[in-house]
């Protein structure tokens, strides 16, 4: 056996410098290099191996003891049988008689049932032969050599046709919390099982020559005459060279001449070159081809028809080896054969933002950065673009990331690339870039998302602390936060959790929206605060409520909810609830849409849900109730009205549902209800709607009408 770890160790000599990450070791002497253990934390127990110049010895210890005094002697690896920390000691003799001293601490911390490791923990090593595979679970991560920290998910193992050079290669492998590291060793085989080996002997009569570098003939047997490519017939002896830069045929035949005399003949195809080099990241597959086998040089190893050099995913193999070459069993000469198999993925690129978060208010500069020695591919995918906005506290499933090589990807020119917004909509972008290096070899994606959000904005009145942003996961706590926002934006979106306090008089100044995000969220407007909607500016709101008590004393605009004064304004699934006031909607040239929503006024004297000048009035479902003395639900002077599919109650003494001059209306399928408690002749004359000569009813259709003491209209 220690035989056997000798041959290994002297074909791995012949690499060595040349195999970067195969030969992945320590050292600190020309004629001794550690190849385990290394310093770290590891979940199994480590074996020692070592690269040692024959002339040379090495003595150790694992418990801390003098290793010349009460150590062992080391003739080949061995499991070092110890858990805990472990304080390795090795004293090497150079063939000069020099000691040199070498300290290795480590520690074993053994767990069970977290992953059953693809190698025997009673055998200082794992052996791999032709067709073997080594499985590392997906979700884990490995490294081969002693260079960085395992970042390549978990694969197959495998080497294509046989294990040559003869190698030791170091595997650490984590499952993100524990980390194994093992050695692999490779035989040195160079035959794969599918492929045939040579007869071993010439085909017909054996030659009563042999070859050497290609073109000499030497005849080691006499009695015989030769010929070579049909020229004349001479003594065979001695050596003859030909020219073999062109197929060589060469006859024989016994010297003593007889017209029966059988003759053979040998056809040798041109020589191969004297070098062959193979760089890439696939397999080096040498073929002689010609009929030709090969194998490596005074290995005494079978000829095959191909040669596989070949590297696990993650290692580069690199080295020049000479084969001999033989024809029907026959040796011809030697060839050169020069690799670099490099499977080594490269390191996956950076990608570097002006903002570096994922939740962003402005647009978001995207870069890449990688190795010089590196191509950067890049992909930028429109994952969904919402008005609803994404909460910057949970990223969405990242899309699938397309393949390295997929058509979706771009090679990175050093130009930026902005992401931004797009139709008053947050969207959410993936990024996904990788690297390839010189041998094709490509790096795993790298993925960042980004959301791009210049319009979504959060209020919750639960909110507090510092580090509000107006972000899903650090909203506002009033909307007075978010004035500044809208005044600045051409457009807003304002999402609301819980019931949130206004104050001070609110002002929109452009586009914006409003939204509950739950139910019962809003606003509760505290004494005589209200919202202004100034000249130009569109305001949306949808399933929101507005709480609004107006103390006694404030009367006039002071008094008022909703000022809306040459804009528009469109509400949906709202509801208002005001007491107090005497109007909750005051109107001057706008355009005002309630869309399914519920309101109730209630006031001392007199109380109006609606009062507009010049103004586009449409009224469609939900329910209105106004309270009071003197009570009107709508009035109107100049422009038009629609009132359609709603409820509509007035209780007072005196009270409409409107009252329109010079306005345009059309009120259909509605229900008017009225409790009209005054006794006068003016009560008893009462209708729901009031219209003054100017006013025209395009279209006055199944409404339902009871407590109006005046009739329909």
């Amino acid at each position: 056996m220690q035989k056997y770890i000798r041959h290994i160790i002297s074909l791995l000599l012949l690499v060595t410098g040349l195999c970067s990450g195969a030969v992945a070791a320590e050292s600190f002497h020309p004629e001794f290099t550690v190849i385990s253990p290394v310093e770290g934390v590891w979940t199994n127990k480590q074996p020692l191996i070592l690269d040692v110049a024959d002339d040379c010895e090495v003595y150790y210890s694992f418990t801390g003891s003098d290793p010349l005094s009460f150590g062992f002697a080391y003739d080949g690896p061995v499991l070092i049988d110890a858990t805990g920390k472990v304080s390795l000691r090795l004293a090497f003799v150079s063939s000069s008689g020099a000691v040199y001293e070498k300290h290795i601490s480590y520690t074993v911390q053994e767990a069970d049932g977290t992953w059953k490791p693809p190698f025997n923990t009673n055998l200082p090593f794992t052996s791999f032969l032709a067709g073997d595979s080594i499985v590392i679970p997906e979700n884990f991560f490995y490294c081969l050599g002693t260079d960085g920290l395992p970042d390549i998910p978990g694969t197959v193992l495998q080497l294509s046709g046989g294990t040559f050079p003869a190698r030791f290669v170091p595997c650490t492998v984590t499952d993100g919390l524990r980390f194994w590291r093992f050695v692999i060793v490779t035989d040195g085989n160079p035959v794969a099982a599918s492929v045939p080996a040579d007869s071993g002997s010439p085909a017909g009569e054996e030659p009563p020559f042999f070859v050497t570098d290609w073109e000499y003939l030497t005849f080691n047997k006499t009695g015989f005459i030769y010929s070579i490519n049909d020229g004349y017939w001479q003594a065979a002896g001695g050596t003859v060279k030909i020219d073999r830069s062109v197929p060589c045929t060469v006859s024989w035949q016994s010297v003593a001449y007889s017209p029966d005399n059988p003759v053979y003949s040998v056809e040798l195809p041109p020589a191969l070159p004297e070098q062959y080099t193979f760089t890439g990241n696939e397999a080096a597959v040498f073929v002689p081809g010609n009929g030709y086998t090969a194998a490596p040089s005074n290995s005494g190893a079978v000829p095959v028809q191909e040669i596989s050099i070949d590297a696990f995913y993650g290692e580069v193999i690199a080295g020049t080896y000479n084969f001999d070459i033989y024809y029907n069993g026959l040796y011809q000469g030697a060839t050169c054969v020069s690799f670099v198999v490099d499977k080594a993925p490269p390191d996956p690129p950076e990608i570097v933002t002006n903002t570096g978060i994922f939740y962003n208010r402005t647009p978001v500069t995207v870069d890449f950065s990688g190795g010089n020695d590196t191509t950067i591919y890049y992909t930028v995918i429109l994952q969904q673009d919402t008005t609803a906005g994404f909460k910057s506290d949970s990223r969405l499933s990242v899309a699938d990331i397309p393949d390295p090589d997929n058509s979706r990807y771009l090679e990175y020119m050093h130009t930026p690339v902005t992401l931004d917004a797009r139709n008053t909509a947050a969207a959410l972008y993936t990024v996904a870039a990788y690297t390839e290096d010189a041998a094709g070899n490509t790096s795993r994606p790298v993925v960042q998302q980004f959301c791009i959000d210049p319009y979504n904005y959060y209020i919750c009145a639960s909110s507090e602390g510092t580090g509000q942003d107006g972000s899903a996961i650090y909203p506002f706590s009033s909307i007075e936060d978010v004035l500044s926002v809208v005044k600045k934006n051409d457009f807003v979106r304002i999402h609301v959790e819980g019931m949130v306090p206004i104050t001070s008089d609110v002002t929109v100044a452009s586009q914006c929206e409003i939204i509950g995000s739950t139910a019962g969220s809003g606003f509760s407007v505290e004494g005589n605060s209200g919202i202004m909607v100034e000249p130009g500016a569109n305001l949306s709101v949808s399933n929101c409520v507005f709480e609004h008590h107006v103390p006694a004393g404030i009367s006039g605009d002071d008094g008022i909810l909703f000022q809306v004064q040459n804009a528009t304004a469109t509400f949906s699934n709202c509801e208002f609830v005001s007491s107090g006031s005497g109007m909750m909607f005051s109107s001057s040239a706008s355009t005002i849409t309630l869309r399914d929503c519920g309101a109730s006024v209630t006031a001392g004297s007199y109380a109006s849900l609606f009062s507009g000048v010049k103004t586009n009035l449409a009224v469609t479902g939900g329910r209105y109730t106004v309270i009071a003395s003197t009570g009107v639900l709508f009035s109107l002077s100049s422009g038009r009205f629609s009132l359609s599919g709603t409820e509509c109650r007035v209780y007072a003494h005196l009270g409409r549902i409107a009252e329109l001059s010079g306005v345009s209306a059309s009120i259909t399928d509605n229900q008017f209800e009225a409790e009209l408690s005054g006794t006068s002749a003016a009560t008893a004359r009462v209708a729901p709607i009031w219209t003054d000569g100017r006013s025209q009813l395009m279209e006055n259709a199944r409404n339902i009408i009871s407590g109006f003491p005046g009739g329909a209209y």
